[in-house]
């Protein structure tokens, strides 16, 4: 065997010698420092999908911003610079072995409480002789409970709450690797801030001070003030933009409500006293779905002839009790189901009572979920609406106090004019 095949035992042994310690260490250094180097420079290039242009941000665009994808290709891309994040990010083994015990120990003592149901108070909860750093880790892991995590939507609703901290605590750590990439990444080219035009957009929506952003832009952990604004005003024209399409297409549902807002501003006194209460309206457009096109909703005309509230409609109209709705649609006596129950909507309820049980009861029951689609147990279909998720789009909130029926029609002439159809100067 040549040389090269003894490499690493070679490496070792000047590593441990005392000798060449001090020199196989430096080299070491200098080469990883060369390999992570390049990784960074990798991904800072454009093909790797980290470069969101100043002011010309698209909603597409942060929508796509994912954390846990962005983990995935940092970890793909640069597998060295990620490896030696892991080592320092939780470089001390033995804070990491202390918060592994401390995490056991807490939920161990949950569990013994929510068995016994004891009622001695603080008295249920055994001293083991921690000092207050062991303390602060269960306080630590408590608070973690609280906290997303990158678990699918399967495992966030039936995880169970004792083994997701230890998940939530890797998970926190992925995000600290993905900032201080973001950060090296944005250091050797300006144009890779993908994380930063997030957290930038975030401190805006925050109301953030103005030294608060620059101060995250100096750090590498934003963009800065002047692409924020940009960023802002490319948004708002987008959204204006949509609001327009989505309401001229006159397939749309429109929402509104009131907002009341506290605004103190001042402190009040019995000599000067002033409302701080703002009044707004909000308000959303949700674009029908289902296929509906304009001629189906040609029908005011024959709604109105027929309406109780038309008075100029003379004819009686027959009105229509439960029992001719509900048989609309008949049930065939003449086939039996195999579940033995006769009524369809005893069908349907016992399905759905089942449903929820193995969705969202006890842990015991999701071992059933496969026997859900059982012929013997589904429901038939009889004319199934297609499930679709509602979409929505929000509009611009209007200095309107929508109390009176005069200051509704000036919301809904604002609302109209915002997108684009009507004509305001008519009532």
């Amino acid at each position: 065997m040549t040389i090269y095949g003894h490499a690493r035992p070679i490496l070792e042994s000047l590593a441990d010698s005392d000798a060449t310690a001090e020199v196989t260490a430096r080299w070491a250094i200098s080469f990883a420092s060369r390999i992570c180097g390049q990784e960074v420079a990798q991904l800072s290039k454009q093909e790797s999908g980290f470069h969101f242009p100043a002011g010309r941000v698209t909603e597409r665009q942060l929508k796509g911003v994912d954390i846990k994808d962005m983990a995935d290709r940092m970890q793909k891309l640069a597998p060295d610079t990620w490896t030696l994040l892991d080592v320092l990010v939780a470089a001390d083994s033995h804070v990491n072995y202390r918060r592994g015990w401390s995490w056991q120990n807490t939920h161990k003592t949950k569990n013994q409480q929510s068995r016994t149901m004891v009622t001695a108070g603080a008295g249920a909860v055994k001293d083991v002789g921690g000092s207050d750093n062991e303390d602060d880790d269960s306080i630590y892991w408590q608070s973690i409970d609280d906290l997303p995590f990158f678990g699918t939507e399967e495992e966030n609703h039936y995880g169970r709450a004792d083994t997701k901290a230890p998940e939530r605590f890797d998970d926190l750590l992925k995000i600290k690797k993905v900032t201080c990439l973001s950060v090296l990444m944005q250091s050797t080219n300006r144009r890779c801030n993908a994380l930063q035009s997030l957290v930038g957009i975030f401190l805006h929506s925050c109301g953030a001070p103005e030294t608060v952003r620059e101060l995250f832009a100096h750090m590498g952990l934003s963009i800065s003030t002047t692409s924020i604004n940009k960023t802002i005003k490319t948004l708002s024209h987008e959204a204006e933009n949509q609001i327009r399409t989505t309401g001229q297409s006159l397939l749309t549902l429109y929402g509104f409500d009131n907002l009341d807002i506290n605004l103190k501003h001042s402190t009040p006194s019995l000599e000067k006293s002033q409302d701080t209460l703002t009044h707004l309206t909000t308000a959303t457009m949700v674009p029908l779905q289902h296929g509906i096109t304009r001629d189906d909703l040609n029908c005011a005309e024959t709604v109105w002839k027929s309406s109780v509230s038309n008075p100029d409609t003379g004819q009686s109209r027959s009105s229509i009790s439960l029992d001719q709705l509900l048989s609309i649609h008949r049930e065939d006596d003449s086939t039996p189901h195999p579940s033995g129950l006769s009524a369809r909507r005893q069908r349907f309820n016992a399905w759905k009572y089942l449903s929820d049980l193995i969705n969202y009861g006890p842990e015991y029951f999701h071992q059933f979920r496969g026997k859900l689609n059982d012929a013997k147990v589904k429901p038939e279909v009889v004319d199934a609406i297609p499930v679709t998720k509602t979409a929505q789009v929000p509009m611009r909130a209007m200095d309107i106090k929508p109390s009176t029926p005069a200051e509704i029609g000036d919301a809904l002439n604002v609302m109209a004019d915002q997108a684009g159809v009507g004509d305001g100067k008519q009532n």
